[in-house]
């Protein structure tokens, strides 16, 4: 059992498979069975194995009088069975657990993964009662944050967005510097960017997502979403006074003109495009978010797969939207105009605006197709471009997208057949128009990005559910085809990560950070990767024996003079210091 317990400690998995195996195989007392049962367990739980891993921790629980092995077999059972969808029993490993003499926050933990049990089950009503009689225990009390977050949660997952989102706000009152506060903050902002679909809102919440060490992925998705947003609100802004400055072109609103029809006109716009933080992010209890339009509900597979999995637990009840520019228009009260306004002159010339305005109009439609993935809005935006900018060298490009959208992501071969023939019959020498006559095999940028990016999510999919292998496929064939790309890089990260954390591959783990150092030395990922595999630091070279003794000596003189100077005085001994408990790390996808 020691050489066994020596190979697990040296992560050396197979060896301590065979070892413990055979031992098993031998007529073994009680305790010592017990053991091999559980890190036998351990292990196959570790490699994801999960039905090995409940046979192994069952004997385990049978055999054992150790209540703390038994606890944590228990506590693995239930998360195995849970894992395997089997819920009914993971309620009842949890149950079982609960009935031990176990700490107060493996008490916690245990009845909140038997909550999230419930709530796959959709019990709604017997998760609820047991969420608030935790909240009734002092024996929780630290925990009464992230408690109160999963009721919110819980209101959410029932369609009652509304009251969820109040709850959000109490919560962050209730506990400003708790982990549920922040947790809070990060709903707050998947309510706004899919529920509201308030953009401004969405990414101020998702920026205050901050020092969340115990959901380190939700840290990184609320960063990733908070920069995504942030480029689209530039976009967007950019076009409004793309439009505004086109408007007082038109009434004659140059620098030559004077009007205080037009100054009111331009207080009026100020007003409007004012974002008053505070009084956005904060309204009062009960009353819904103002937004500017009606969202219809429209068919769109992969982007709402993306929306029904922002919260894991959360991924019922979503609607499909088409976002449209007016997406984060805020209303607000109109002021009396007490005097007359400085009116604001549009300084750019009609050729500079026009220029600007069809620059910034192909860039949103780009940026819902490649980086949003919302494909109903990039259909709307490139068709918007189409309308105003006929005869732009980017019109046929803009047509192209929109085949590749209806006949590669929406599957709408009636329309992708009628754009085709367009593109034939009106740009035939274009690449658009050549690629679709047969006459060549290139790729367009809209088809390489948008596979490499498309390519990505299946693969994280393939890793929530696993599949490891298959994902690495995915992640490979990025990097290989799409080299240079910001795919490429994530994609070379996300294979060194699964080695690492997943397959448990020191080596093939090194090796692929190696490689991603290697080919994008400068990016964030290889800064990264860059730690993971750099040696320990040296340690402190030892000083002759000869010569510690003589400092030794020479200490324990002086420390005797003071000694002999000073009036001695009692002093308290002071405790050793233990070694703090690290906080069980919290899954985002089930646990509070």
């Amino acid at each position: 059992m020691w050489l066994a317990r020596t190979y697990v400690a040296q992560d050396k998995k197979e060896e301590a498979l065979e070892l413990l195996n055979s031992l098993l195989s031998q007529k073994l007392p009680k305790r010592l069975a017990a053991e091999a049962f559980y890190i036998l367990g351990k292990l196959h739980f570790e490699q994801e194995d999960y039905e090995e891993a409940i046979d192994f921790l069952s004997r385990a629980v049978e055999i054992t009088r150790d209540d703390e092995i038994k606890g944590d077999a228990l506590f693995m059972m239930g998360d195995a069975y849970y894992q395997l969808q089997q819920y009914d029993n993971a309620i009842e490993s949890y149950d079982v657990l609960s009935k031990l003499d176990i700490p107060a926050i493996r008490e916690y933990e245990a009845t909140a993964k038997k909550v999230e049990s419930l709530i796959e089950l959709e019990r709604y009503e017997e998760a609820e009662k047991i969420l608030r009689k935790m909240l009734g225990s002092p024996r929780f009390k630290d925990q009464f944050s992230l408690i109160e977050t999963r009721l919110a949660n819980l209101y959410e997952i029932q369609g009652e967005t509304d009251l969820a989102r109040d709850y959000y706000y109490e919560i962050i009152k209730k506990y400003p510097r708790k982990e549920g506060a922040i947790l809070s903050y990060y709903y707050l902002g998947q309510l706004y960017e899919f529920e509201y679909a308030n953009f401004d809102s969405a990414q101020v919440y998702y920026q205050k997502v901050k020092n969340l060490k115990t959901h380190p992925e939700v840290l990184q998705d609320a960063r990733e979403k908070a920069n995504l947003l942030k480029e689209y609100l530039k976009i967007r802004d950019q076009l409004r006074k793309d439009y505004r400055d086109l408007a007082k072109l038109e009434r004659g609103d140059s620098l030559l003109t004077d009007s205080m029809e037009v100054a009111g006109d331009s207080v009026l716009v100020g007003q409007k495009e004012e974002l008053n933080t505070a009084q956005s992010l904060t309204p009062s209890m009960g009353e819904k978010p103002k937004v500017a339009f009606e969202i219809p509900r429209r068919e769109n597979d992969v982007f709402w797969e993306r929306v029904r999995s922002y919260k894991d637990s959360l991924s019922r009840f979503r609607r499909d939207t088409t976002l449209t520019y007016e997406d984060s228009l805020k209303i607000f009260p109109k002021k009396k105009l007490k005097k007359r306004a400085k009116k604001v002159l549009v300084s750019r010339t009609p050729e500079e605006v026009n220029e600007s305005f069809k620059k910034n109009t192909f860039a949103k439609a780009e940026f819902f197709l490649l980086k949003y993935q919302n494909y109903d809005s990039a259909a709307a935006s490139y068709r918007t471009f189409i309308k105003q900018f006929e005869d732009s060298v980017l019109t046929p490009k803009s047509y192209y997208a929109l085949y590749y959208i209806y006949h590669n992501l929406k599957h709408d071969s009636l329309k992708a057949d009628s754009i085709k023939q367009l593109i034939i019959a009106t740009y035939p020498n274009t690449i658009y128009g050549q690629k679709l006559s047969g006459k060549t095999e290139l790729k367009t940028d809209i088809e390489e990005v948008s596979q490499s990016h498309t390519l990505y999510r299946q693969a994280e999919d393939l890793m929530d559910h696993g599949d490891y292998q298959k994902a690495l496929k995915f992640l490979q064939e990025i990097a290989l085809k799409d080299s240079g790309s910001v795919w490429a890089q994530k994609a070379r990260f996300a294979i060194a990560y699964i080695y690492e954390k997943h397959l448990k591959d020191v080596q093939k783990a090194i090796d692929a950070y190696s490689e991603l150092i290697k080919e994008y030395p400068k990016s964030k990922y290889a800064a990264i990767a860059k730690r993971k595999i750099a040696p320990p630091p040296p340690e402190p070279e030892e000083k002759p024996a000869e010569e510690k003794d003589e400092k030794t000596e020479q200490a324990d003189a002086e420390s005797t003079v003071r000694e002999q100077e000073e009036q001695p005085q009692k002093t308290a001994p002071v405790p050793e210091e233990r070694e703090a408990r690290p906080k069980p790390k919290i899954d985002r996808k089930r646990d509070l």
